[in-house]
């Protein structure tokens, strides 16, 4: 009796070209596209909360979401009103003083002229012997009298500019003062900016806040939403064929690509119709992957026209993202990858190690285009051989029965 074949035996996929339409497909969570925080933007008692301000609940715009204690606010304005109309006295009563210093000097200047003239008449009668020391220095006495309070008078007037210069700077500084606090009174009262749904509330009524605190955050009922699915950056080519797009310009702004999202919704599995938004500038490093985001309409709108249902935020999804479409080339399975960038194709009834350029690679499919190393018809190994090694002789499965036809045809 003849021995057995020895040979180990393979599953092989003939190397047939053909056009490929990619799909990528990822997981993730529907989100709101755009969230706001609301922000405390004064200290205080959170001393009214909004109806209907609760998690989940949608509110009109303009709707009251969250008031602040102002009475220290208001006690700082008056006491800020009270400084103001001090400092419009003070300038009403230095306006006063300095008409009546305008018309002293003139009474003054008028005096100084009688006294300087007097001790002059003093100092003649002096010199004939008519009138004595002591008239010539109580003449000289009142003339310095004079002097002095003509140039009190003139200085008053001087100072005067100076003077309310400064009571005006004193007031626009209280006004200034009196302003920041207005503008923090508005901030105790804090409104909806629009329709919106609050996503949540981080705060109880009566509880003290500090500058910074968020009370809660909401999303515009107007707003799409969004899922961010993240992919091997490498899965990218699959999607978009970059040498043939304009650099400088962000892909998804050329070839808007579709996206088709399924999750479980009431009464089984739902889908809906999106399309990539933007792909995230940065891979994250441990996984080296990069986020995709697919934008989705909006679910105010969605349950008005009676779309499927069950698009929360929060909601576990599954995207398939329609990529590019590939002319002429051979699809291998992932598991015919003995390295990174090799497979083996059967030869000559042996094993042959080739290396590969692929045009893309999906997560369970390689692209690659045909060439002299890998041409049309080759023999793809598709089964992991045992210490396998290049020139390692094998028998393809069934081959004798499929003469001339492929082995296996691995569907998309």
């Amino acid at each position: 009796m003849p021995p057995g074949d020895l040979r180990p035996s393979v599953e092989a996929l003939i190397a047939n070209p053909e056009n490929y339409d990619a799909t990528v497909t990822g997981f993730g969570f529907v989100r709101p596209a755009r969230v706001l925080e609301v922000i405390a933007e004064v200290d205080g008692q959170v001393v009214q909360q909004g109806e209907g301000v609760e998690d989940g609940r949608v509110l009109e715009e303009k709707a009251l979401l969250f008031r602040i204690d102002d009475v220290k606010i208001k006690a700082e304005i008056e006491k800020l009103d009270a400084q103001f109309a001090a400092i419009d006295a003070q300038v009403a009563e230095a306006s006063e003083r300095h008409k009546t210093n305008i018309a002293l000097v003139k009474i003054e200047k008028e005096t100084y002229g009688l006294a300087k003239r007097e001790h002059a008449r003093q100092l003649e009668l002096r010199s004939k012997g008519i009138s004595s020391e002591s008239d010539v220095d109580l003449a000289l006495t009142r003339l310095n009298e004079r002097t002095l309070a003509l140039r009190q008078r003139e200085s008053a007037i001087a100072l005067y500019g100076k003077s309310i210069a400064r009571l005006e700077a004193t007031g626009r500084s209280i006004s200034a003062a009196k302003n920041f606090q207005e503008i923090l009174l508005g901030k105790t009262t804090i409104r909806a900016p629009y329709a919106c749904r609050i996503e949540k509330v981080f705060v109880n009524q009566y509880q003290y806040v500090k500058t910074g605190t968020v009370l809660a955050r909401i999303r515009p009922q107007s707003a799409p939403a969004e899922v961010s699915v993240s992919l091997e950056r490498r899965m990218l080519s699959a999607l978009y064929d970059f040498d043939n797009l304009e650099r400088g310009v962000p892909p998804w702004r050329q070839v808007k690509l579709a996206a088709e999202v399924a999750w479980e919704g009431p009464g089984g599995m739902q889908e809906l119709l999106g399309h990539v938004s933007r792909i995230g500038a940065q891979v994250e490093p441990n996984a080296r992957t990069i986020e995709i985001i697919v934008e989705l309409p909006n679910p105010h709108t969605l349950r008005k026209e009676n779309a499927p249902r069950g698009l929360l935020s929060g909601t576990f999804v599954r995207v398939n993202i329609r990529g590019r479409s590939f002319k002429n080339v051979i699809v291998i399975p992932g598991k015919a990858r003995i390295s990174e960038k090799a497979i083996y194709v059967v030869r000559n009834g042996k094993l042959s190690a080739v290396s590969i350029e692929p045009l893309a690679v999906l997560r369970d499919k390689i692209l690659v285009a045909p060439n002299e190393v890998l041409p049309a018809g080759s023999k793809i190994v598709l089964t992991e051989v045992e210490s396998a090694f290049d020139g390692m002789r094998v028998r393809v499965a069934n081959e004798s029965e499929k003469k001339g036809a492929p082995e296996r045809n691995i569907p998309k």
